[in-house]
């Protein structure tokens, strides 16, 4: 009945007044739901779509359409937004397409944005921002979750159509001049308030944006008030407060608080083999396969693991690959994986491989999984140290551990669903290896008083 109801609305081309399909459109999820298929039919079947009715169709699609319809979607908003067609029909595509997918439709706002003359472009992005972040736009409240590259990639976009944008506000905020106030600054200030690596480097790189209208000092305030927010742990129940006196300490609940733990446990782990009381610095060193490392690594792993995580040893993941150690918290679901690498038993191209390839490529794809550490073991020093290039020479330890964490760094920045890697090391390079010679031998007594005391012992 409602459907019919619908498309009379829709064939009848002087109405001014849509009563059931403006209903229908905030109506609960129930009834878009129903609708949604058969109105993705008279969206791909009504070109041009009739005028007036195009928002609220859009809006009941978009909240009631399945992931299996996705595509087709997609590709109408894809086809119906350029130059050749109705710019204000597209941009409420795209828009509706920003709702379900806000990566693609950025994506062909950018690559078409082109196509339009100087003069268009700032009000076809004020109308893209408008139809995505605006109380107004098609099936707003679906899309709850913006990728952090996105934002910044549409910021760019208005920077750089908007010469001369007005005078943002504190930090945190923005304030611009003209008709899409609201969604210009509904974009920024969820780009800025976006937790993650990605927000805190696109901020510095907006420095050196000549159209970014803020000020260098204000941006650099902006990022380091995203880096302290970043640093901070996640908030504790009223139960951690109790955990915390009894054990002094309180078991992690996200990811980035097992990682800041493991982190932790391996710089007590190095404190520990080169200044405890029973100091394993020359134990670690003698091993001599790597399998007996991650072994060693993980059993220190698991003497330490107390109510805070679990151990688990080569957890089978995608295509039959594992990683070296996989801690779990035990209060969450929230995992870590950590590669053991002996750092001199590999080329520097070959470390590079196992943080791009092994620990991000096979072992941080999943969502629920995407945090681990690339630990580097160093037994013995070498003398040229890791061969860099003809050009640049060679690197020691530090200067690997660096570089590797630069790239670490540059993939967690890359996007707000990629890995976020980090290095590790333990170095016990300078450790003195036990001397075969000296081997069973007391302190202070000569290898012929030995002999002596073994033959007095026999008699």
């Amino acid at each position: 009945m409602l459907l019919q109801e619908i498309r009379a609305e829709l064939a009848v081309a002087d109405m001014t007044h849509f009563r059931t399909l403006q209903m229908v459109a905030y109506a609960g999820d129930e009834i878009t739901r129903l609708l949604a298929p058969p109105l993705l039919n008279e969206l791909e079947k009504r070109v041009p779509f009739p005028q007036g009715r195009l928002a609220n169709t859009l809006r009941i699609v978009v909240r009631g359409i399945e992931p299996d319809d996705y595509q087709r979607l997609s590709a109408m908003a894809t086809t119906r937004f350029g130059k050749g067609s109705d710019p204000d029909s597209g941009i409420q595509y795209l828009g509706a397409l920003f709702n379900i997918d806000p990566k693609r439709a950025t994506s062909v706002l950018a690559a078409r944005l082109s196509e339009f003359d100087a003069a268009e472009r700032p009000s076809i992005v004020d109308n893209f921002l408008a139809a995505s972040f605006s109380d107004l736009v098609p099936g707003h409240g679906r899309q709850e979750e913006i990728p952090t590259d996105v934002l910044a990639r549409l910021v760019r976009l208005m920077f750089d159509t908007h010469v001369a944008p007005g005078t943002p506000a504190s930090p945190g905020t923005m304030h611009l001049t003209g008709g899409s106030d609201y969604a210009r600054a509904a974009l920024f200030n969820r780009f800025v308030s976006s937790p993650g690596e990605v927000t805190y480097r696109a901020l510095l790189a907006l420095e050196n944006d000549p159209n970014c209208p803020i000020e260098r000092p204000r941006l650099r305030a902006m990022a380091k008030k995203r880096a302290v927010e970043d640093s901070n742990c996640a908030p504790w129940p009223p139960s951690a407060v109790e955990e915390f006196e009894r054990r002094f300490e309180t078991a992690p609940r996200t990811p980035e608080d097992l990682k800041s733990l493991v982190r932790n446990r391996i710089e007590d782990m190095q404190h520990d083999l080169i200044h405890g009381d029973f100091g394993q610095g020359r134990t670690l060193k003698n091993l001599r396969n790597e399998i007996d490392v991650q072994n060693w690594i993980a059993d220190r792993f698991r003497l330490t693991q107390s109510h805070s995580y679990s151990v688990e040893r080569e957890a089978h993941v995608i295509q039959e690959k594992e990683p070296d150690i996989r801690i779990r918290a035990k209060s969450t679901d929230a995992t870590v994986a950590v590669e053991v690498k002996v750092a001199e038993d590999w080329t520097l191209k070959e470390l590079e491989e196992a943080l791009n390839k092994q620990l991000c490529g096979q072992y941080l794809r999943s969502r629920n999984g995407r945090h681990g550490l690339l630990l580097l073991v160093h037994k013995v020093g070498r003398k040229r140290g890791w061969k860099v290039s003809k050009s640049r020479g060679y690197y020691g330890f530090t200067q690997v551990v660096e570089h590797l964490a630069k790239r670490a760094a540059r993939i967690r920045a890359s996007g707000t669903e990629s890995p976020q890697p980090e290095i590790a090391a333990i170095d016990v390079s300078n450790v003195q290896s036990a001397s075969n010679s000296s081997r069973g031998r007391r302190p202070g007594r000569s290898q012929k008083s030995v002999k002596t005391s073994r033959r007095l012992f026999r008699h």
